[in-house]
Formats: C-alpha cells, sequence, structure tokens
C-alpha cells in the first residue's frame, strides 16, 4: 500500500485555508499513487486551546470543515484533531474514507464499554489503556494509532499483530529529547526500539513550524520492521513523502534516505530559527526589534533573527558598553548581517539615565513600527534574576536554554559564516550571582555548575536533597534553589518563551505566593508510614481520575450511556467499510457491534 505523509506548517485556527492546502495535498499524493494520506497532529487546530463558551463553536466549525474535506478528498486520509481541556491534550484521529468519517479513539472507547457490558466485568478486558488505542484496516494492511510516547509504549504491551503504527506528535521539538527531532535523530532515538518491539513499520508524521510556543521540526519518517529509515521528509520546512507499505517487499526496498549524525546545536539553532520566523509572522508583526549590548545573549540573538527572517526585517539599538570589545562585536556583526541599525538622537538617549528607561523607549519604538520585541535573557538568567521590565510584544527566544548553550548556539552559527567575533565567544560572560564565586575556578565551569543544578531540579525532578548528595556543594546548591523560587514573581510576565526542553520555567509550577521552600534532608533514613501512605493515596485518587472507565459500572447503565454515542457514530460513519476495532480482545471487528 501506497502512504503519504502530508508534512505542513498552518495557522491554528484557519479552517479554510487548511482544509484546502490539505486537498491539494492529497490530489498531489494520489497522482503519486497513494491510497492514504496522513497529516500531522497540529495540522487543524494547533494545540488550540478556547474559553469553554466558545468549545460549542469550535467543534460545530471543526465538524463542518471535515465534512467538506470528506466529500472532496480524492483518497482515504487519516485527520488528527487536537485540543486543550482542564489545561490537557486531548487528541482524536479521523479516518476519512469513501465520504465517510470514523473518529478511531472514540470508536475504540465504544468497543471497549460494549465489550464491558456484554461481559458485566472488566475482567475480560485486558490492559488498562487498551481502550484508548485506536486501529484501522486499509489496503489489506493493519494500522495503529499514536499521539504519544505513552501510547507508543502501550502498543508494544498489546497482543495485537500490527502492520504499521502511526506516531503523530503534538509535542514539539525538545534539545533534551533526542527523538523529538524525528528523523534527523533516528540512531540516537527511542523509535528503532519501538520498530524492534512492534515487529512492524513506524510511519512518523510531524508537523514544522511553531504553534504557540511549541516549535516542530519536520524530519517525518517510514521506519521499516528491521529498522532501515527509508523515507525521510526535509527539516524545517514543509515536504510531502511516499512510501509503499508493504509486508511483502521488505526486502526490497528503494532507500533514498539514510540516517546521519545527529547534531543537536545545528538542530536546535534550525528549530529556534523557525520558531522566531514563525512566531513573527503568524502573530502579524511587520520585523522584530533587538536591545543590543554586546553580550554573547544579545549577539547570538540578532542572528537568529537575521537568518530567521532576513536583515531587512531585523532592527536593532546598539547600547552603550563600557567594554570596548563588546561595542567592538555589536557593530561588527551588525555591519556582517547588515541588519538595521536604529539611530537615536543623542539629546534623546543622554535622558535615558537607567535601564529600564531605555528599555521603555525601545518598546515604544518597536511598538510604534509593529514589530516584536526579541528579549535577549537565557533560561539560566531568567532563573536567578528574572526580568525587571518588558513589553507586551516581547518574545524570549533563549528563554528556555541554559547559559552554556548560548556558547554551543553561537559556535554553530559561525560555522556557516563568522558573524559573531571570535574574542566574544573566548570571553563568556557569567551570571553573577552573590555566594557562587567559590563553586568553580574558571567562569565556564561556574556556570556548567549553575545549569546543571537547575536542570536537575527542572527537568529532572530531583530534589534538593538528591542534588546535594550527588554534587556537595551544599550552600551553592541552596543558593541557586532559593534564587530560583525568589525570582518566581519578576518571571509571571515572561510566559512567551519558546519551548526548548522538556520543561520550561513557565511549566515548572514553582509557586510565588508560598513561602514553603523543600530543605536538606537525610535521604538515607527511612521515611514515615504517614508520608508514604498520603504520597500512596494521592497517587491512587490521581490513577482512578484519569482511568474513569475502570470503576465499577453496572452493564445495564453502560449500555444506555453510550447508546447514544453509537448513534452519533452510526451518522458519521454510515456507508464506511473501515475495519475498526478495539485493540484487545478482539470482540467487536466493523464500526458497530450488533448490539
Amino acid at each position: 500500500m501506497r502512504i503519504a505523509v502530508a508534512q505542513m506548517n498552518t495557522q491554528a485556527g484557519d479552517f479554510e485555508f487548511t482544509a484546502q492546502t490539505m486537498l491539494e495535498y492529497a490530489q498531489r499524493a494520489q497522482q503519486q499513487g497513494a491510497e492514504l494520506v496522513i497529516y500531522p497532529a497540529p495540522t487543524l487546530t494547533g494545540l488550540l486551546s478556547v474559553p469553554e463558551a466558545d468549545t460549542e463553536g469550535l467543534f460545530a466549525d471543526l465538524s463542518e470543515i471535515i465534512n467538506s474535506l470528506s466529500e472532496k478528498l480524492p483518497i482515504a486520509a487519516l485527520i488528527p484533531v487536537v485540543t486543550e481541556f482542564d489545561g490537557s491534550a486531548a487528541s482524536e484521529a479521523l479516518l476519512v474514507r469513501n465520504g465517510a468519517v470514523t473518529p478511531l479513539k472514540l470508536t475504540a472507547q465504544i468497543a471497549h464499554m460494549s465489550a464491558l457490558a456484554r461481559s458485566a466485568s472488566s475482567a475480560q478486558t485486558s490492559g488498562e489503556n487498551t481502550f484508548e488505542l485506536a486501529k484501522f484496516e486499509a489496503g489489506g494492511l493493519t494500522f495503529g494509532v499514536a499521539f504519544t510516547y505513552d501510547d507508543l509504549d502501550a502498543w508494544q504491551d498489546v497482543d495485537d499483530s500490527l502492520d504499521a503504527v502511526i506516531y503523530l506528535p503534538y509535542f514539539g521539538f525538545a534539545v533534551d529529547d533526542s527523538s523529538s527531532a524525528m528523523g534527523m535523530a533516528v540512531a540516537e532515538s527511542r523509535y528503532l526500539g519501538d520498530v524492534e518491539e512492534f515487529d512492524s513499520w513506524l510511519i512518523a508524521a510531524n508537523a514544522v513550524g511553531a504553534y504557540g510556543n511549541q516549535v516542530f521540526c519536520g524530519s517525518s519518517f517510514f521506519l521499516s520492521p528491521s529498522g532501515d529509515l527509508v523515507k525521510q521528509a526535509a527539516s524545517f520546512s514543509e515536504d510531502m513523502v511516499v512510501c509503499d507499505v508493504d509486508q511483502d517487499t521488505i526486502e526490497n526496498f528503494d532507500r533514498e534516505d539514510t540516517a546521519g549524525v545527529y547534531n543537536s546545536a545545528l538542530t536546535t539553532w534550525g528549530v529556534l530559527a523557525t520558531g522566531v520566523r514563525d512566531y513573527t509572522v503568524k502573530s502579524g508583526f511587520d520585523g522584530v526589534f533587538i536591545a543590543v549590548d554586546g553580550s554573547l545573549n544579545s549577539l547570538v540573538t540578532v542572528a537568529l533573527a537575521s537568518d530567521a527572517l532576513g536583515p531587512m526585517r531585523v532592527h536593532v539599538l546598539l547600547l552603550p558598553n563600557k567594554d570596548s570589545r563588546a561595542t567592538s562585536a555589536a557593530e561588527l556583526l551588525t555591519a556582517r548581517l547588515r541588519v538595521n541599525k536604529v539611530t537615536v538622537d543623542s539629546t534623546v538617549f543622554s535622558t535615558l539615565t537607567d535601564t529600564k528607561l531605555v528599555s521603555a523607549f525601545g518598546y515604544a519604538y518597536a511598538d510604534q513600527h509593529n514589530y516584536l520585541t526579541l528579549e535577549t535573557a537565557d533560561k539560566t538568567i531568567l532563573a536567578l534574576k528574572g526580568t525587571e521590565i518588558s513589553s507586551a510584544h516581547s518574545l524570549w527566544p533563549l528563554g528556555d536554554m541554559y547559559h552554556a548553550d548560548i556558547l554551543d548556539l553561537a559556535r554553530v552559527r559561525n560555522t556557516f559564516s563568522p558573524a559573531i567575533d571570535h574574542a566574544v565567544l573566548e570571553n563568556i560572560s557569567e551570571v553573577v550571582t552573590d555566594g557562587l564565586e567559590n563553586v568553580a575556578p574558571t567562569p565556564q565551569e561556574r556556570i556548567e555548575f549553575v545549569d546543571y543544578v537547575l536542570t536537575s531540579y527542572l527537568e529532572w525532578n530531583k530534589s534538593i536533597s538528591a542534588i546535594v548528595e550527588e554534587m556537595g556543594k551544599v550552600d551553592e546548591v541552596k543558593t541557586i534553589i532559593s534564587m530560583l523560587h525568589a525570582r518566581q514573581k519578576d518571571r509571571r510576565n515572561t510566559t512567551e518563551v519558546l519551548e526548548m526542553s522538556s520543561k520550561s520555567l513557565t511549566n515548572a509550577q514553582i509557586p510565588h505566593a508560598s513561602v514553603w521552600q523543600d530543605r536538606i534532608r537525610d535521604t538515607k533514613a527511612s521515611e514515615s508510614d504517614l508520608v508514604e501512605s498520603l504520597r500512596n493515596s494521592l497517587r491512587e485518587i490521581q490513577g482512578a481520575s484519569m482511568h474513569l472507565p475502570e470503576l465499577s459500572v453496572d452493564p445495564a447503565e453502560a449500555q444506555e450511556g453510550f447508546k447514544d454515542m453509537l448513534e452519533l457514530l452510526k451518522e458519521l460513519a454510515q456507508e464506511s467499510d473501515a475495519q475498526i476495532g478495539m485493540v484487545d480482545p478482539k470482540m467487536w471487528r466493523g464500526p458497530f457491534s450488533e448490539n
């Protein structure tokens, strides 16, 4: 069976234009002999979150546009829909075929409920999450659908024979997750292990571009059961790839693409540039404004903006600096990249007596010209110092990158062209913090120590006690964690950050109104029964809320409860020949049971 992946960059919620583009991709896929076209998860809705009052209208418009597509698509299509409820992402995969629309996850859930009602017990169903795993049959092949790593893990545990798993990620690139780089990092990712466990194809359909604060890198791929990267889409641009997926010809592929060595810094630069470009354009700004103080962060931000938007749309204000090397580096970069240098009358500039006034002047200038202000602070600076002032139209492109990583970004940028003065790279400035002067002998080592402590606490969820046990330096670790908490109130207006890690400062859930803070404890001491009971109780409550179908249900009530949903499904999937059912046990073939 020939399958196409349409790697698209869309504007979330622009349903009519997006639907027309989806139709054009499907027509191209048909011309290349494809029988099924797969679209990425954010294609229609992005990661759209709307007020509860607008939910009904959103679904009404979605239904209208999907029904329209079902009448026009020349081949079968898998269309994901992702939205947000109560802060959590909710996803569905819609199979559009022969003019009919079938919601695969909903179908699988109703199949599970049907089996539950007929068995009068949950004991005969297998796996606590399998009811959410959607699958379908087409072209004589069986496909499973996964949206998350948890879904991929769940498919490994299901006793079901699949020919291919279709992966539709709705989370963007993260520096600390090589798998998020998709085809660019297959050799370093989880996916080789996945296909070995599945003993089937893995088809990854990734989006490209920025959707809110998340950035997708493209690089969709087809990975064969033997672990060969058979097809790979372009990185950082729209593309379409077509591949023959046939279990009878596994050994006879024309391998057009091979997995290269993954370069994390190079990929990160491409993702950041894509994010800056898309955030600026999709938000309706005419360009970007950057206040350049000669620091490495400010120089990297200028180079990033120039690569993303072109020099004509980058406008920089060179700030006075007592360090002549920093001033020279800023002037040199501006000349090399040919970005627009904002000129300010010297008498006006002399009235800007402190940094806040300078910033306010820059924000006013940017707003006057409809420019997005690019702030230059990174994750380490925001963690330890926060920000004193910002604009409502500010974006922190480096706000989820640690300070030590900025040097790697500058070096990889200079491999394209030597834009950033080498002298600045050799004299990286550190985040000056009282109490950390003696943590290491060199500035580079001090920066790395601070970043490691922050990473351990934020991304790796290590307690302060565990960090001290690993690294020692009790006072220094306490200082870093204390400053992270103390500066939370100064970060409340820094929500517009390009998310580049598994946990940004915005998502770190650090309270600013609580005086409690964890202390260093004896990790070897035995835990009290009360603490253990409390933890277990909270986990059980959370687990129960996440798996409501596992609760005891009267069969008669269950049948009545999903009768209306069955009627809805029958309307959506009328005359469909889709072979859809629950994953295990195989009690329900076709979209509806006899009940």
